[in-house]
């Protein structure tokens, strides 16, 4: 069975949008880059 991993998301809309998708797994950034 394949599984799906969406990672790097960084705004909330995007996550919101991410969330209606049902992927298996989800990775979020919670850091400002430097």
């Amino acid at each position: 069975m394949v599984k799906v991993k969406i990672c790097g998301l960084t705004r909330g809309l995007d996550i919101k949008y991410v969330n209606e998708l049902r992927p298996d797994y989800i990775g979020f950034v919670f850091t400002h880059s430097k």
